[in-house]
């Protein structure tokens, strides 16, 4: 608190001085560094990353914050999520009231305290960074979910092209393609290849085609099975290498 001198001070002097001491108690935002991140909860302890000032002007680290609620994307029944850890920088937002209440049950609660703008009532929104930890080569062209430390992304660009690359990609369920599939590099099947339809042949194949431990089938003649009549009537081999 500030305090004035009895002889110089004014009306207005000690009221505007009266709002800086309110203002100062008020919190709203503040960049804040994760210290540790609770997986089950969903809740970070942060570290305030804007000093304060003690009353000797000297520099005040601010105290930590424990059990923040973290702020990811959700609703209608889905969510998205990703790791947060120690190191990560965001904003830190605090509350008008005390929110232990709906905090710990969810539903319209009673302000359990008259704390405003309060240290102890704070949301983290992961993603604020300083200029130091700016993410590099940002695309301009493109919304981008990307590594940080790696090589893997998956991107959709101005002109509706999608991009994926990362070290492996596993599907677990049906996948349609509904216009021209492109495979550059060998492609393996387990469970074997069904074509139907298409113009002219379901299946078309440039070079050579090499079968191993079975046989190609054509309206119920294997390649390797069949026989040709001879000219006596008679049945000729079957195909040798």
């Amino acid at each position: 608190m500030s305090i004035l001198n009895r002889d110089t001070a004014s009306f207005d002097s000690v009221m505007a001085q009266a709002g800086g001491d309110l203002s100062s108690q008020i919190r709203v935002a503040l960049p804040a560094i994760v210290t540790e991140f609770n997986a089950e909860r969903q809740t970070v302890t942060l570290q305030p990353a804007i000093a304060g000032t003690g009353a000797d002007g000297a520099a005040l680290k601010m105290p930590p914050l424990a059990d923040v609620p973290v702020k990811f994307p959700r609703g209608g029944g889905f969510a998205f999520t990703f790791p947060v850890a120690a190191g990560d920088e965001g904003l830190a937002v605090f509350s008008d009231r005390c929110i232990d209440g709906w905090f710990s049950s969810g539903q319209v609660s009673q302000a359990d305290d008259h704390r405003q703008h309060d240290l102890s009532d704070a949301f983290f929104l992961p993603g604020v960074s300083s200029i130091a930890r700016a993410i590099g080569s940002f695309r301009t062209d493109a919304v981008v979910m990307r590594q940080l430390s790696g090589s893997g992304y998956v991107s959709i660009d101005n002109g509706g092209n999608v991009d994926i690359d990362g070290a492996k990609l596993t599907v677990h369920c049906q996948t349609e393609f509904l216009n021209t599939a492109t495979v550059q590099g060998l492609t393996t099947c387990n469970g074997g290849v069904t074509a139907q339809g298409g113009e002219g042949a379901a299946v078309k194949i440039s070079g050579s085609a090499e079968i191993t431990g079975g046989d190609l089938t054509v309206d119920g003649i294997g390649s390797k099975s069949h026989h040709h009549v001879d000219s006596q009537g008679g049945n000729t081999s079957g195909a040798k290498p």
